[in-house]
């Protein structure tokens, strides 16, 4: 967003976060057996979630001067280690679930992964039914078909925001 209607940078500066940004996961599941191995599943998933939400509100502390070169640089570095944080979750969540499965197991000798599938579809429809709202909390909100048209068809508005901002 803030490349492409903040006009916060160049396409090339965009081309190097994008890099950035992109490589923040490696770190974290490299990471995450040596530190799960270290402390434990449960301190490290505490622990990442807590710098999860760290990161993501130490984000509001850039965002009040948008027009400062340095804003997304600074947003960069919030969202680099939220993605190195969050990578840890790709390694965490199914080694967690293996776990739950197993204690099960051992203390019922009954296996609970046909459990797993039917709370997953029920999460499933729960989810579809739940994301329905969202086209009327849009549009009460004045988020409609033809406000966008509007917008996107303003010249003063796309002349201010998109595109390369050059200095």
């Amino acid at each position: 967003w803030l490349y492409n209607y903040g006009g916060a940078c160049d396409g090339d500066a965009y081309g190097i976060i994008t890099l950035l940004y992109g490589n923040a996961s490696l770190w974290g599941m490299i990471a995450a057996p040596f530190c799960i191995r270290k402390w434990g599943k449960k301190a490290v998933l505490i622990i990442t979630n807590f710098f999860n939400i760290i990161f993501i509100l130490s984000m509001l502390l850039f965002i009040k001067d948008l027009d400062s070169s340095a804003t997304i640089w600074l947003i960069l570095v919030c969202l680099w280690f939220n993605a190195l944080m969050g990578s840890f979750a790709h390694i965490l969540n199914p080694a967690i679930q293996a776990d739950i499965r197993d204690y099960q197991q051992y203390q019922t000798g009954e296996r609970i992964d046909g459990m797993f599938s039917a709370v997953n579809t029920i999460g499933t429809v729960l989810a579809l039914a739940t994301s329905s709202v969202l086209p009327f909390i849009y549009e009460k909100n004045g988020i409609t078909e033809e406000m966008a048209k509007k917008v996107t068809s303003d010249p003063n508005v796309l002349s201010r925001l998109l595109g390369d901002k050059k200095t």
